[in-house]
């Protein structure tokens, strides 16, 4: 679950995600830093996202989704 502000929702499936990488990128997001990281998910969807500690978020991620291609 992606929280933006106190509106706005996005829900992704652990499953769908494809890969996760840095970005730099100073496109739009809900990410509020510029310490950002792109998950890819399902075909072509992506979002770009800052959590707190970005190495323990990917090794939860990897441990429920094996098939998950990091690149931090």
């Amino acid at each position: 679950m992606i929280r933006s502000g106190v509106l706005v929702r996005q829900k992704i499936e652990i499953e769908s995600i494809r890969e996760i990488e840095n970005t730099s990128t100073i496109l739009s997001s809900p990410a509020l830093s510029f310490d950002r990281i792109v998950i890819r998910y399902g075909i072509y969807d992506e979002t770009v996202i800052s959590p707190k500690d970005k190495t323990a978020f990917c090794k939860l991620l990897k441990d429920r989704n094996h098939s998950i291609v990091v690149n931090i």
